[in-house]
């Protein structure tokens, strides 16, 4: 506002706030992200919303007067972090087995949030964090500048009580700061990539035991490991290659060049999906030939695909902003996902039953 600000009123759901001011215009406010939703240049004769949160305001018209109503957007939220609006760089994330909480990695740590609520739940202050991901069983896995470390998460009774992880456990690793972690599909295998010295480990997730011996990658911060645990693939920042692991033997089986730096497998584990800025192509673990391409526009950060959990779906943002949901056998457009804010998503993930997409920026700073 340009001028004093005079009234405040919040939304029923605290999604929306409204502000009057004495520079004659009211403004709508997303709490959660401090963004401006969007301006009345009418002056309200009243700024505050009804108890349903269907209607906001009165203003007078011709003698008589009108309500402004308020369209819910449940499709769409956004989640706020405890550091506040703005704060925060979000780096890979995980969904819990049962749906219920959110853990993302951060430049300060590790923040979970009730996906239900949109409520922050607790904070781990571990320092910088490449990965945080939950296990089958509902452990929390951390990577990162702390090292790997793995969390148990209590069962919550009373959703109202302070939440906590327990003490975590701290997994040893052939290198002192990992860069990035994931996990096979059952849980039992976990890889991890330190980007300083180059190197990528596949652990046995109960022991700790190496299932391989270091595997070199010069500058490898991203890894990638398929769903039955059979294939790794290694890619970084300052590398044009992209390696491919038999996790079985520890031998490279294949390598690329294609400059680029998403990695991931399809559900199937039968293909290795990585981006670039013109498309999202998917090339055969077997034959190392491409099978299949999505185009997609410039962008300046390649965002890893996600696949919905009945592996029908494939989610891929294609230009800033904007997520296709593409069936991923036919490759027909299924939906179009525009952010209002245009915010580019860095991260995404289906929640386990498939009804909802979980996206984080580290540019923005949302979720």
């Amino acid at each position: 506002h340009t001028q004093q600000v005079t009234a405040l009123g919040f939304h029923p759901g605290g999604s929306l706030l409204v502000s009057a001011s004495w520079d004659a215009i009211r403004r709508m406010w997303e709490p959660s992200s401090g963004r401006q939703v969007l301006q009345f240049f009418h002056l309200l004769s009243s700024w505050d919303f009804s108890r349903d949160g269907r209607w906001i305001g009165a203003f007078a018209t011709g003698g008589g007067g009108q309500l402004l109503g308020v369209a819910a957007c449940p499709e769409y939220r956004t989640f706020a972090s405890s550091l506040g609006a703005g704060q925060g760089e979000f780096f890979d994330g995980g969904i819990s087995p049962d749906g219920r909480l959110l853990a993302m990695a951060m430049k300060e740590g590790v923040a979970i949030w009730e996906i239900a609520s949109g409520r922050e739940a607790a904070f781990l202050p571990i320092r910088r964090t490449g990965s945080a991901f939950f296990q089958p069983d509902g452990e929390l896995i951390t990577c990162g500048d702390a090292g790997l470390q793995r969390w148990p998460i209590p069962e919550r009774t009373n959703t109202a009580r302070a939440f906590q992880p327990g003490a975590p456990q701290k997994i040893t690793l052939p290198f002192s700061i990992p860069t990035r972690a994931c996990r096979s599909r059952d849980g039992r295998l976990i890889a991890v990539t330190s980007e300083d010295p180059g190197t990528a480990v596949v652990l046995d997730a109960a022991t700790g035991a190496m299932q391989t011996p270091a595997l070199a990658h010069n500058r490898a911060g991203f890894v990638a490991l398929s769903p039955d645990g059979k294939w790794l693939a290694t890619a970084g920042w300052r590398s044009q290659r992209i390696r491919l692991w038999d996790v079985s033997t520890g031998k490279m089986a294949h390598e690329w060049n294609p400059g680029a730096l998403s990695i991931g497998f399809t559900p199937d584990s039968r293909e290795l999906a990585w981006m670039q800025r013109e498309e999202c192509g998917f090339w055969s673990v077997e034959t190392f030939q491409p099978v299949r391409r999505l185009p997609r526009n410039t962008s300046a950060y390649p965002t890893p695909a996600a696949f919905s959990p009945d592996e029908k779906l494939v989610a891929v943002e294609t230009t800033p902003g904007v997520i296709h949901l593409t069936e991923l056998v036919t490759g027909r457009l299924v939906a179009k996902l525009t952010d209002p804010f245009g915010d580019r998503a860095t991260w995404m993930s289906f929640t386990p039953d498939g009804t909802q997409l979980v996206t984080a920026s580290v540019y923005d700073k949302t979720i």
